[in-house]
C-alpha cells in the first residue's frame, strides 16, 4: 500500500514533465510558424514595393521616351504635365492635400507611422477621408507620368512604413490566435528584433527578385574623378558658394510655397493643376527641368552636356529647383533629394562649360555644397559620392567645409535640420 502511494507522485511528476516538454515544443513550433509568416509577409512587401518602384521608371520611359518620340511636337510636355496636374487636382478635391507633403524623410516616415494609429492630422489644413491604396498608388505615379521633378525613392517611404505596420498587425493577430503573446499587447524588445530582422530579410529577397527579373529602372548619372590641384581648389571654392545658394534657394522656395498653400483658401485644390501647367510650359523651353533626374530621359543630358550650352544648364538648375519646391508643397507627392542632386549636377556642368573648368570638380563641389545647404547637415555632403568617384573626396570635403561655414538665415533651416 505504501509502495503504491509512493509511485503515484512519481507518475504525476513524469506526466507533468511530459506535458511541459510538449507545451514548450508547441510554443516553439508556433513561434517558428510566426517567424515564417513574417518572412512571407516581408517577401510580399519587397516584391510589391520594388515593383511599384520599377513601375514609376517604366511610366517615365513610356511617356517621356516612347510617346514623346512618337508625338515629336514641341508642345508635347504640356500635355502629360497638365493631365497629371488635373488628375492630382481631382484627387485633392476628393481627399484633400496629401496629409503631409513628402518634402522630407521625417515627414514621410511620420505620415506612415501615424497611419497605424489612425488618420494622421493634417499639418497644414488638409481635409478629406483617408486615401485608399489604389488612390495612393495613383497619387505616387501621376507626378512621374506628368514629368514632375520629384524623387521616386522618397515617395516610397510612406508605402514602406505602412507595409511594416501592416505586417506587424498581421503577425500580432496570428500570435494572438496562437496564444503566444501571454496576454501582452505588444512584442517584447527581443521578439521585435527577431521578427523585424526576419521581415527585413524577406523584404530584401523580394526586392532582389524584382531587380533580377526586371532590372533596376533607376539610372544615377556619374562624372569622372575631380583632379587634385590648387586650380581645382580655387574653382571649387567659387562653385561651392553657387551650390550653397542653390540649396538654400530650394529651402526658401519651399517655405514660400507652403505659405501660399496655407493662404490660398478655396483655390488650394487648383494649385496642383496650376503647377502642372507651369511645369509643362517650362519643359517646352528647358526640357530637362522635369523628371527625377535618376531616369534614362534625364541621363541623356549628362551624355551631351557640352552641346547644350552653359546658359541652358544653369537656367535648368535654377528653374528646376524652384519647380521641385513648389510641386512638393502644392499637392505633388515625392521627394526632393535626388532632384536637388540633379539640379546641382546641371549647375556644376554649366559652370564648367562657362569657365572651361574640369566637369568632375565642378559637379562634385556643386552637389556637396547644395546638399549641405538643402539639408542643414554637413555630413549630407558625403552623398555626393553617389555621382562622383571616391577620388573626389578631397574636393567634396572642401565644398562641405565652405558650405557649412557660410552663415544662413535662422528662418531658413535645412530640410533635415533638427526642429524644435
Amino acid at each position: 500500500m505504501d509502495q503504491e502511494i509512493s509511485e503515484k507522485p512519481m507518475i504525476n511528476e513524469t506526466v507533468g514533465n511530459e506535458r511541459g516538454v510538449e507545451s514548450r515544443s508547441m510554443l516553439a513550433a508556433r513561434w517558428i510558424a510566426a517567424a515564417l509568416f513574417m518572412l512571407a509577409l516581408g517577401l510580399m512587401l519587397g516584391l510589391a514595393i520594388m515593383g511599384v518602384f520599377d513601375l514609376a521608371y517604366a511610366v517615365i520611359e513610356l511617356v517621356w521616351i516612347d510617346w514623346n518620340g512618337i508625338a515629336d511636337v514641341p508642345f508635347f510636355p504640356l500635355i502629360p504635365a497638365t493631365l497629371a496636374g488635373a488628375a492630382l487636382t481631382l484627387i485633392a478635391s476628393r481627399y484633400g492635400k496629401p496629409e503631409r507633403p513628402m518634402d522630407s524623410m521625417g515627414a514621410a516616415a511620420k505620415e506612415a507611422a501615424d497611419e497605424g494609429e489612425g488618420r494622421a492630422a493634417a499639418s497644414d489644413g488638409s481635409v478629406g477621408p483617408r486615401r485608399p491604396l489604389p488612390v495612393r498608388i495613383a497619387d505616387f505615379l501621376l507626378p512621374f507620368a506628368g514629368g514632375g521633378p520629384v524623387g521616386v525613392a522618397m515617395g516610397l517611404v510612406g508605402f514602406i512604413m505602412s507595409g511594416c505596420a501592416w505586417a506587424k498587425r498581421r503577425v500580432m493577430s496570428l500570435c494572438g490566435k496562437f496564444g503566444i503573446l501571454g496576454g501582452e499587447r505588444d512584442f517584447s524588445k527581443r521578439q521585435k528584433t527577431l521578427l523585424y530582422t526576419i521581415g527585413i530579410v524577406g523584404g530584401f529577397v523580394g526586392a532582389a527578385a524584382v531587380v533580377e527579373l526586371f532590372g533596376l529602372g533607376m539610372v544615377i548619372p556619374r562624372v569622372e574623378a575631380a583632379p587634385i590641384s590648387l586650380e581645382a581648389v580655387g574653382i571649387g571654392a567659387l562653385v561651392a558658394v553657387a551650390g550653397w545658394v542653390l540649396g538654400l534657394a530650394y529651402v526658401a522656395c519651399a517655405k514660400l510655397a507652403k505659405r501660399l498653400w496655407e493662404h490660398a483658401g478655396k483655390a488650394q485644390r487648383l494649385l496642383p493643376l496650376a503647377c502642372g501647367i507651369a511645369l509643362g510650359v517650362s519643359m517646352i523651353f528647358l526640357p530637362h527641368v522635369g523628371l527625377p533626374g535618376s531616369d534614362a530621359y534625364s541621363n541623356q543630358l549628362i551624355g551631351n552636356w557640352q552641346e547644350v550650352g552653359p546658359a541652358v544648364l544653369i537656367a535648368t538648375a535654377l528653374v528646376r529647383t524652384v519647380l521641385v519646391a513648389f510641386l512638393l508643397n502644392m499637392g505633388w507627392s515625392g521627394g526632393p533629394f535626388f532632384p536637388i542632386v540633379y539640379c546641382s549636377i546641371c549647375l556644376g556642368l554649366g559652370i564648367a562649360g562657362a569657365f572651361g573648368a574640369d566637369a568632375g570638380t565642378c559637379v562634385a563641389v556643386a552637389v556637396g555644397a547644395a546638399l549641405v545647404a538643402f539639408s542643414g547637415q554637413p555630413l549630407m555632403g558625403v552623398a555626393a559620392l553617389m555621382c562622383c568617384p571616391v577620388e573626389s573626396i578631397p574636393v567634396i570635403a572642401v565644398a562641405v567645409v565652405i558650405a557649412a561655414g557660410i552663415p544662413r538665415p535662422k528662418s531658413l533651416k535645412g530640410d533635415f535640420a533638427r526642429r524644435r
